[in-house]
């Protein structure tokens, strides 16, 4: 069974939808635990470019979602395992932007190994290769958008989305196999994009406190070369970190989930580049100016 949602309401009720090219999607599975053994939840965060352009701490909302399909102790439930993940795929020679990223621009999840220090990564560096995003971003499009249960060891479908709830393979949406643990994230990267629930709080983090999972996002694009895109001239198939998606139990209600996102604090080779980008931006604009005058 599966369900996806939309950030739209503090109480969302679930659906079967497909995710919008594009989008980020957290996705939860719970292989060999009490409750939705053999359930995969998507939560649809939206753009990533929300993220990727934010400062400081972001609420995501308060969801009912994850304690319905796996029950009200999910925070304790240490066979739960979540991912991020999402593509913005047209063609590995599309000139498109979508919120200024190109095609193929892949954003995706490490599992944070301990607190450090909130707005700096903790987790394990991603990087592939020119194949490999673009493997990536076929197998991670598919996985989300597309009826292509040829991707999956015992799938379900469910409206217009396929999902597999265990495998051996590298394909799938959560990377995670009972017998053989975390694999390969869709045939691409060096790892995993997941990360388990633990019993008791994982740490405490930044302003948000003790969280239940934390999830460090990274960009990666597959083109640099796009005057007006984000990340015009940086690193090509390397991830850039951008900021920790955290999942905490609410004060109120512990059944409830609390998701937050903490924005990167960036290192100070990151404004020379954005330094670069506002000048090729004011440089074209002038021509504009020019051509009209």
């Amino acid at each position: 069974m599966l369900a996806l949602v939309t950030l739209a309401t503090v109480a969302l009720s679930t659906g079967a939808n497909a995710a919008t090219n594009g989008n980020l999607v957290l996705a939860f599975q719970n292989p060999g635990g009490t409750t939705g053994a053999t359930s995969t939840l998507l939560l649809d965060l939206g753009s990533p470019a929300t993220l990727r352009d934010a400062t400081g701490f972001v609420n995501l909302g308060t969801f009912s979602n994850i304690s319905a399909n796996f029950g009200s102790t999910w925070y304790d439930a240490t066979t739960l395992n979540v991912s991020a993940v999402s593509t913005w795929r047209e063609s590995t020679t599309s000139t498109a932007l979508l919120n200024r990223d190109p095609s193929l621009t892949l954003y995706v999840s490490r599992a944070r190994t301990s607190a450090g220090t909130a707005g700096s990564a903790s987790s394990a560096s991603l990087v592939s290769s020119q194949t490999g995003v673009s493997t990536a971003g076929s197998n991670i499009s598919q996985t989300i958008k597309t009826n292509s249960s040829t991707y999956f060891a015992g799938s379900s479908v469910v409206g217009n989305t396929s999902v597999a709830a265990s495998g051996t393979g590298g394909q799938y949406l959560v990377n995670y196999n009972p017998t053989s643990g975390q694999l390969t994230a869709y045939n691409a990267f060096d790892g995993s994009l997941q990360q388990a629930f633990t019993s008791g709080s994982l740490f405490n983090f930044g302003t948000v406190g003790n969280v239940e999972a934390a999830l460090d996002i990274y960009r990666v694009q597959f083109n640099n070369n796009i005057a007006t895109q984000y990340g015009f001239g940086a690193d090509l198939y390397t991830g850039q970190f951008i900021g920790t998606i955290t999942l905490a139990k609410n004060a109120g209600d512990s059944s409830l989930t609390d998701i937050g996102f903490t924005a990167a604090v960036p290192e100070p080779s990151t404004y020379g580049l954005l330094g670069i980008a506002a000048a090729v931006l004011g440089f074209a604009a002038a021509r504009r100016r020019n051509a009209a005058a």
